[in-house]
């Protein structure tokens, strides 16, 4: 099943939108939008605190960056089993904003080889409660498909 992409959406108390791909409001398509975050971090402060931003006192444009996550998609997997254990409806689609930079990950993999791979060696869990699953990277360049079919949909920057 390919992704109709909608003309307009209206917000809903659950799941967060109603998209519509015409407007006579045919094709309603459920969506549900998630964040995971920096283990610790908290929406909208990631970068308030002087704890997050070490400025380097001789340059402010240079800031330490915090070694690189042992489990880079932990927080991912936490938002997706909390979002599976409410009662959506199940059309719905869930998409998770990945917020976690590239730098936060291990090895260097581009993104959508990394969270693929992920996903065949240790399958994120649950994602077979909505009717598409799909992870959008911190820099907004790729859309990932979990369920049903694993794959990259779409790519700004090429894969390497």
């Amino acid at each position: 099943v390919e992704f109709d992409y909608p003309v307009f959406a209206v917000e809903s108390e659950g799941p967060d939108f109603f998209t519509y791909v015409d407007q006579k409001k045919y094709n309603e398509q459920k969506v549900e939008v998630t964040q995971a975050l920096k283990p610790g971090y908290k929406q909208k402060k990631e970068h308030k605190t002087d704890e997050i931003l070490k400025w380097f006192p001789e340059n402010p444009f240079f800031y330490e960056l915090d070694p690189p996550l042992k489990t880079p998609f932990q927080t991912l997997r936490e938002r997706i089993e909390e979002k599976a254990q409410k009662q959506y409806a199940p059309s719905t689609i869930l998409v998770v904003y990945y917020n976690i930079k590239d730098s936060d990950r291990t090895g260097f993999v581009p993104f959508p080889k990394h969270i693929l791979s992920e996903h065949k060696n240790c399958p994120f869990s649950k994602v077979e409660k909505f009717k598409r699953m799909l992870v959008l990277s911190a820099d907004l360049a790729h859309l990932i498909e979990l369920y049903p079919r694993p794959r990259l949909i779409s790519s700004s920057k090429p894969s390497l």
